[in-house]
């Protein structure tokens, strides 16, 4: 009788509330998405597939539904995915140029449920850049940068079927100018990046208040002010300081204040995303830790310190949160259920079991064994049964 191994792959006791584990989100997505966005109860996703076609599916909160073909030129390191957003019962995605050639056109398309429209106008078509959608007033609009006849701008609104600029420009050299992370706190949205202004060449932060751009005053880093987050309703700045030790600073009422307790062992090279989930706040970059020399891409704030997490994940290209669940996608695989996004919980426990039919009971998987479907385990002092997927693997 052939022997059957049953391989613990993970597991994890909750000891505390700081566990964290990550769950995959079914099956049916076949790349890591590139942006995520809330839509509806669920989510949608866009992604290149292998032949770099742009593709767009919705979590349910079980399967990944296609929305259909899109009329989009292929991906290339040049041409790439630079937005997805839901707003009005639509999705909005926007793919553009890093550099666009004269002969070619940026693209915004909308699907309505039925079917991907190409909305873009002339305005957004020989934009320079499209670099992120935001909702102000209910009313979509889209910062970037933009051109209209010889005028710059930054923000466009889409206004019965029209792409409108609106408001002055932040960025006036165009050619080397760029956008890099961008959020909105109340009425005023932040963006980092480097911009020349009227006043000053080296601007790291600036603020729209609905009507123009301005430098924002009194900035948290007088160095670079790099990536952008919110922690309880409240901006967050990973960003540099020949004067200043605090590499994350957060504004409360108007005030910037340090955030960086338990980041004074770690040398912060990178910080280039923030997510929240509940209490908790993710930070996705490059940490060294001092004592051992050891790299880590995720650090997690507890409203108190920083701190490593349970999650050792390589790779992460994009995190989404809508304070409820974190969703993480990149290049990471279990090569069989979590293929490039899982959910984030960080109040539970997980046990993942793979099963295969151990030929030569060395007990290690080799090429030529087989995943064994549907085996059956069980808990000890518990009369519950558990059955693998067709992969011979267990989530619990």
């Amino acid at each position: 009788m052939k022997r059957l191994v049953i391989h613990i792959v993970a597991l994890l006791f909750v000891l505390q509330l700081s566990a964290q584990i990550l769950t995959p989100m079914g099956e049916g997505l076949p790349a890591a998405p590139d942006k995520i966005a809330k839509h509806g109860d669920g989510v949608a996703v866009a992604y290149d597939n292998r032949d770099h076609k742009i593709q767009v599916k919705m979590w349910n909160g079980d399967f990944w539904n296609s929305t259909g073909p899109i009329n989009l030129p292929s991906t290339t390191d040049n041409f790439h995915i630079a937005d997805l957003y839901s707003f009005n019962g639509s999705i909005y995605l926007a793919c553009s140029y890093k550099s666009r050639p004269v002969d070619q056109s940026n693209f915004i398309s909308k699907w309505d449920g039925n079917s991907w429209v190409d909305i873009s106008t002339d305005i957004t078509s020989n934009s320079i850049a499209i670099d992120k959608f935001f909702e102000e007033n209910g009313v979509l609009k889209c910062v970037g940068k933009f051109k209209n006849q010889n005028e710059n701008y930054n923000i466009v609104k889409y206004v019965n079927g029209l792409w409108i600029p609106e408001g002055n420009v932040i960025t006036t050299n165009f050619d080397s100018d760029k956008f890099n992370s961008i959020t909105q706190s109340g009425d005023k949205l932040l963006a980092t990046g480097n911009f020349t202004s009227p006043v000053s060449n080296e601007v790291s932060l600036a603020e729209w208040n609905g009507h123009q751009w301005q430098a924002a005053p009194y900035p948290p880093f007088l160095g670079k002010n790099i990536a952008l987050g919110k922690f309880n309703d409240n901006i967050v700045v990973y960003g540099t300081s020949e004067f200043n030790t605090e590499t994350v600073q957060i504004n409360i009422s108007g005030n910037w204040r340090g955030m960086s307790d338990g980041l004074e062992g770690y040398d912060v090279r990178s910080i280039h995303q923030f997510a929240e989930i509940n209490n908790s706040l993710f930070a996705v970059g490059e940490f060294v830790d001092k004592t051992n020399n050891s790299t880590s891409n995720l650090m997690m704030y507890d409203g108190n310190v920083w701190h490593s997490t349970n999650l050792n994940i390589i790779n992460i290209d994009q995190v989404y949160s809508d304070k409820e669940n974190i969703l993480m996608s990149g290049d990471f695989s279990d090569n069989s259920r979590l293929n490039g996004i899982g959910i984030v919980y960080t109040d539970r426990a997980q046990i993942v079991a793979k099963v295969y039919d151990d030929k030569n009971a060395n007990c290690t998987k080799d090429a030529n064994e087989p995943w064994l479907a549907n085996y059956p385990m069980g808990l000890r002092k518990s009369n519950t049964s558990f059955y693998s997927d067709q992969e011979g693997q267990l989530y619990l």
